[in-house]
């Protein structure tokens, strides 16, 4: 009998030291290590690996949302009125909920006349794992010609996720553009591209 436990423990230990030595790197399947299932040897040793040498796992996708519509809060000077626009975004490495992953957002509104320039707001970054949310600001003053509901504008985000597996670094971009008239009660919309892969 104690020989037979000795060879176990030899076997065991063989076994823990062989997958030391073996890249680890698992595809998102769904699964998960954790639950009423006891670890294998293959989980503990994968495990060990990503908490020392980086995160193996490769996320079936890295999805990018965005709000639809954006949020808007609508402010009354002597002269102008003012949007606050706030457009909300989320990052998620499908399936892999400890990669890093980063997001960044901008707004950007255009006067659809030809002529005016193009007020960006700051880009906004967001990090962390698995998923990610961040928030982008931007601040439209309107002089009364436009307030008074007969000009077009273009409000366009922006967001461009990335995550990494310790393999590879990821990307993706969605983009959004609402078409809409100020007004001093706020924005009337007359029309969305709706989320799309930027640059298509």
């Amino acid at each position: 009998m104690k020989r037979f436990i000795r060879t176990l423990t030899v076997v065991g230990t063989a076994a823990v030291a062989f997958g030391g030595f073996v890249p680890v790197a698992h595809a998102d399947d769904g699964t998960s290590s954790t639950g009423s299932v006891p670890d294998t040897i293959e989980q503990i040793v994968s495990r060990e690996v990503v908490g020392i040498g980086g995160n193996t796992c490769v996320p079936s996708k890295l999805q990018v949302d965005v709000s639809d519509p954006p949020i808007v809060a609508t402010y009354h000077g002597t002269l102008d009125t003012l949007y606050h626009w706030q457009e909300p975004g989320e990052a998620t490495a499908v399936g892999c909920p400890y990669n890093p992953v980063t997001l960044r957002m901008q707004l950007t509104d255009q006067a659809l006349d030809g002529a005016s320039s193009p007020t960006r707001g700051d880009i906004e970054t967001a990090t962390g794992t698995g998923t990610v949310d961040a928030v982008a600001e931007l601040w439209v003053d309107y002089p009364p010609s436009d307030a008074l509901g007969l000009t077009y504008h273009a409000l366009t985000v922006v967001a461009t996720a990335t995550q990494a597996d310790n393999k590879t670094t990821t990307a993706n971009c969605t983009t959004e553009t609402w078409t809409y008239i100020p007004t001093v009660f706020g924005p009337r919309y007359v029309g969305s591209t709706g989320p799309q892969k930027c640059g298509s």
